[in-house]
């Protein structure tokens, strides 16, 4: 172990001259925080203030001061920080900030005899390079170094990794999430319109009127006679804002289709929900439902009310 441990002299930087070295390097004083810092100080961090349990002064704990696989990367946080008294140093300067939130990073090793960072060791790139990887151990200036490496690039990187990963957040979770949730909502909003299209259909059915017209594909224009089914939901679509963006999004597609000569026709190329195919779908889902539902006597008619309805089409 370091002959600097045996020391019981205490150092302090908390001088006037300790507070201009602070000043020339950037390091913030009294008052001012950091975000990194300020986050770290907030994440739910196992404390130590001691050797962890079963483990002496000159046990060798070096295996849990390299670079973690990934595998071991749980374990790895379990185990850090493993912040003791280490003679030479005040500790609440070292394991506190000034504001008095915990430095839950900073780590000490009984074997090497010297500190590291946590959140670089587990979350720095494998080029990068750092006294708080390798350990660090300086006696005179110890306070200044901590200072110094929580400015670093190196160090606000590895906390940004290590606050995403905390919180579920890493970059292909959170690209995965995002991809999800736009999926779901599209559904739902597939879902909203299709319930709005069923029910123009009941309700033509219902009636007994036809559903379409020869003039069907221009829906824009609406001097033509687009037929029942399609003028309904033209209707509808003029107090309904989730119908008119559907209705608007098909015209945009329909005409960009017709317009270029490699436009795909194959099937399920283009889903309108407004075809003659989903049509005449929703119509045999609804007369199976009838005949579930309706007594025996009544089968024929109602098969016969959505049979005629299918012809007119």
């Amino acid at each position: 172990m370091h002959s600097a441990m045996q020391s019981t002299v205490q150092l302090d930087i908390d001088t006037d001259a300790g507070e201009d070295i602070h000043h020339s390097i950037g390091v913030p004083v009294e008052g001012e925080t950091d975000e990194h810092e300020e986050s770290l100080a907030k994440e739910d961090i196992p404390e130590v203030v001691g050797p962890k349990e079963g483990m002496s002064d000159t046990v060798d704990d070096k295996m849990w001061f390299i670079r973690p696989k990934s595998e071991n990367l749980d374990s790895f946080l379990l185990f850090h920080p493993c912040q003791p008294v280490v003679l030479s140093f005040n500790s609440a300067k070292l394991y506190q900030r000034r504001d008095g939130k915990k430095r839950h990073w900073l780590t000490y090793s009984h074997g090497h005899g010297a500190f590291f960072c946590m959140v670089c060791l587990a979350f720095s790139k494998k080029t990068d390079d750092s006294a708080f990887i390798d350990g660090c151990f300086d006696e005179k200036h110890m306070y200044q170094r901590i200072e110094e490496h929580k400015r670093s690039n190196l160090h606000n990187n590895s906390s940004e990794s290590f606050l995403m990963r905390s919180k579920n957040m890493d970059i292909s979770s959170h690209i995965f999430e995002k991809q999800t949730t736009a999926r779901k909502e599209e559904v739902k909003r597939k879902h909203a319109i299709l319930e709005r299209i069923i029910e123009t259909i009941k309700l033509i059915g219902k009636r007994g009127l036809s559903y379409r017209a020869t003039a069907e594909a221009a829906l824009d224009n609406e001097k033509l006679d687009h037929g029942n089914f399609l003028e309904i939901l033209l209707l509808l679509s003029k107090f309904d804002p989730l119908l008119k963006n559907h209705l608007d999004t098909v015209i945009k597609k329909s005409k960009k289709q017709h317009q270029s000569a490699t436009s795909s026709k194959g099937r399920g190329g283009f889903v309108t929900l407004i075809s003659k195919t989903t049509v005449n779908n929703i119509i045999c889902v609804i007369s199976a439902l009838l005949k579930k539902v309706l007594p025996k006597r009544s089968e024929k008619p109602a098969c016969s009310q959505y049979s005629s309805i299918q012809h007119r089409i």
